[in-house]
């Protein structure tokens, strides 16, 4: 038998011995090398760790960069909650806390960004996040000194731009990665249904004589919890948004423009802070995995009793 053939069914084999062990001690450990071996294999539903990712950075053109971060939560359903502190730390100690503590599951790009001074540019700014589980180390430099990892606010080559997005005034819009955090907080009781909302224009500019773009191109906009107690909420479809869908999370704006609304309950009290990433990956230029377009818009909830 061809040496290929072979190693296929042993593969195979390791992998069905490997999904049948329990996730607990020894095993867990052997899955999560596992893992990192053959990433192609399907992932369980828990027990594998989460890595943080540095997506690249951006040159501000003040002497000031931007440095992206996402993350891969390897396991197939399961929402971990890193809370901050040695296991979930940002060193420089400046952008401590702007990380997430919910890590949703899959590959999840340019979650937030920190802008690192032009005295500092020079400078790493890493990710540590440690497995409570194994003791298992992650981290990832933010690093603004190789070329290869840079990115730009440039259109991309059917003009897809990063959505604007905004709170209050339009004059205070902005968008990427870092995006834009609610100047006040949002303020509610145990129980009590509060509705976060979010403004979004996408002025990208499309070529009117191509007939892809007949049609307006839609933003789509997630709402996501990114520091808090994941188990304590859930999420209802606003009135305004009943046609979008199944999942109450996601907004669909057709005509690329509007109020992008969810409506959320508390189970406990405490201080939550939710995600907006507003999106036109429908367009033919457009996607996570090309690094554009994407905004982020942060919005914090105070619960009380």
């Amino acid at each position: 038998m061809p040496y290929h053939s072979v190693m296929r069914r042993v593969l195979w084999a390791v992998a069905g011995l490997m999904m049948a062990l329990p996730l607990a001690g020894a095993a867990q450990e052997q899955i999560q090398q596992y893992s990192y071996l053959y990433p192609q294999q399907p992932m369980p539903d828990e027990g594998l760790p989460v890595s943080p990712f540095f997506e690249g950075w951006y040159d501000n053109g003040d002497g000031t960069v931007t440095f992206s971060f996402g993350y891969l939560n390897r396991n197939k359903t399961t929402v971990r909650h890193i809370r901050h502190g040695e296991s979930n730390l940002i060193e420089n100690s400046d952008f401590q806390g702007v990380q997430p503590t919910v890590f949703h599951p899959g590959r999840q790009r340019g979650v937030f960004a920190v802008t690192v001074p032009a005295d500092s540019r020079a400078e790493d700014v890493w990710w540590n996040i440690i497995d409570e589980e194994t003791g298992e180390v992650h981290k990832v430099p933010g690093r603004g000194t190789v070329s290869a990892y840079e990115l730009d606010w440039n259109p991309r080559p059917h003009g897809s731009l990063p959505p604007l997005l905004w709170f209050e005034s339009e004059s205070s819009a902005d968008r990427g990665p870092e995006g834009v955090t609610a100047p006040a907080n949002v303020t509610t009781d145990v129980g009590q249904p509060v509705t976060l909302s979010v403004k979004v224009r996408d002025d990208s500019p499309r070529d009117p004589e191509d007939e892809r773009f007949d049609d307006t191109i839609p933003v789509r906009v997630v709402w996501s919890l990114f520091d808090g107690d994941p188990e304590a909420l859930s999420f209802w479809r606003h009135e305004a948004h009943m046609n979008s869908g199944d999942d109450p999370r996601v907004v669909q704006l057709p005509e690329a423009y509007g109020v992008a609304r969810v409506d959320v309950t508390f189970s406990r009290p405490g201080t939550y802070l939710f995600r907006a990433q507003a999106d036109n990956f429908a367009g033919p230029d457009s996607s996570s995995n090309d690094q554009c377009c994407w905004s982020n818009a942060y919005q914090r909830v105070v619960v009380d009793e």
